[in-house]
């Protein structure tokens, strides 16, 4: 072999090594912040926690205003004091039967008395007088077979321990007897009245004037 073919040779070889050098990809140093910042973000989201809901203050027993004050909502579904006669009737239609109208001596109030009693339902209404229609409820006494429940889960057919479960605190301590559950106070207020230990009735109003 010539030299000049040996020199054209070697020439090829060294170029073809050269070449295969550059064409090698180079490693990318990994970037460990960012694996990092995501672990963080993980572990971050995994120790949020819901904030406890408060809870309605424990009274004293002889403070009335507290419990009245802090026992909750008295609807149970669309019937509570206040409602509209329309929205009473929207809800349930015309009554089974109506009481005659009277004036109550104590607070002079003028009430006229509905039932729905296939619903369970029975309603004192309002009236501006003794003429005029009845405008919205005043008081309401619920029993089987109704069972909408109220804001707190208790109803016709709860348990007792549950009604002083959920409402302790708000009880009138008078009356935590076998046959009755007084929330709030006898001049307003939510009555359970037990039997077997179950709700059978619940009257929301004013026991007392």
């Amino acid at each position: 072999m010539s030299s000049t073919t040996l020199r054209i040779l070697v020439c090829m070889i060294v170029c073809a090594i050269v070449t295969g050098c550059k064409s090698t990809p180079e490693e990318k140093p990994t970037d460990s912040s960012q694996d990092v910042t995501v672990a963080e973000q993980t572990t971050t989201t995994e120790k949020v926690e819901e904030t406890p809901k408060p809870k309605a203050p424990e009274c004293a027993p002889d403070d009335e205003m507290c419990r009245v004050e802090n026992m909750g909502p008295t609807a149970f579904g669309v019937i509570d004091q206040g409602v509209t006669l329309q929205a009473i009737l929207d809800a349930f239609g015309e009554p089974d039967k109506k009481d005659a109208r009277f004036t109550e001596e104590a607070s002079g109030d003028v009430v006229e008395t509905w039932y729905w009693t296939e619903k369970g339902i029975t309603i004192d209404f309002l009236a501006p007088d003794m003429t005029a229609d009845v405008t919205t409820v005043r008081s309401f006494t619920l029993a089987a077979p109704y069972e909408v429940k109220g804001a707190k889960g208790v109803g016709i057919g709860s348990t007792k321990q549950e009604v002083l479960d959920v409402y302790s605190g708000v009880i009138e301590p008078r009356s935590e007897g076998e046959d009755m559950i007084i929330v709030g106070s006898i001049y307003g207020g939510m009555f359970f009245t037990l039997a077997d230990d179950k709700v059978s009735t619940i009257f929301v109003g004013a026991g007392a004037e």
